[in-house]
């Protein structure tokens, strides 16, 4: 396992792996889904969709889709049930968004360019949200905020460059932070 600081979920075992979507993630899922692994991280790569498996993540119920457009009714009725978004991935002009019950217990989310996004970011994070996921598509950021989050006393940054974006992740690694996540788009890193 994992050692990760006090208070943050270790995720043990992880299977993770390049799938073709949809099918050979539905039976590969509900498989580990009977021996209680959770997906816990979706992408898109060069090589397809990449999606990580885990225990003990926290996860109690999953569901995801695999869509082309927003799918604003489903996430409606998933959240009516108490499931809020836990990973979500955009490429090959789809969508993959799993949601899930069990630790969230509030969520919003806003899709814009980064510059309208701040000050969603600024009032949500002085309400108590953490950020839980961000995907950048089609010149837009979608970021998701969830109150609840396993973590606290977020920030976050931009880097231009790889080497950029890895020095700064060695700095906060050096004091103590723990990166949450890093998604690229627009030319940059965010961290």
């Amino acid at each position: 396992a994992l050692k990760l600081p006090q208070g943050t979920l270790s995720l043990d075992p992880f299977i993770g792996g390049i799938v073709s979507m949809p099918r050979k993630t539905y039976r590969r899922s509900n498989k580990k889904y009977n021996e209680n692994y959770y997906i816990t991280s979706v992408s898109y790569t060069d090589k397809g969709w990449f999606v990580a498996l885990s225990k003990n993540c926290g996860f109690t119920s999953q569901s995801y889709n695999y869509t082309t457009e927003w799918p604003s009714d489903w996430l409606s009725e998933r959240r009516s049930k108490g499931y809020y978004i836990t990973s979500i991935a955009a490429g090959n002009g789809k969508w993959m968004i799993v949601v899930s019950k069990g630790i969230y217990t509030n969520q919003v989310w806003k899709y814009d360019k980064w510059d309208n996004l701040n000050k969603f970011l600024q009032e949500y994070w002085k309400k108590g949200y953490e950020i839980t996921d961000i995907e950048y598509t089609n010149g837009k950021w979608l970021l998701i905020m969830s109150e609840n989050a396993p973590y606290k006393d977020q920030s976050c940054i931009f880097q231009y460059t790889e080497s950029g974006a890895r020095k700064m992740i060695n700095k906060y690694w050096d004091e103590g932070r723990r990166i949450q996540l890093v998604e690229y788009g627009d030319g940059k890193y965010f961290i």
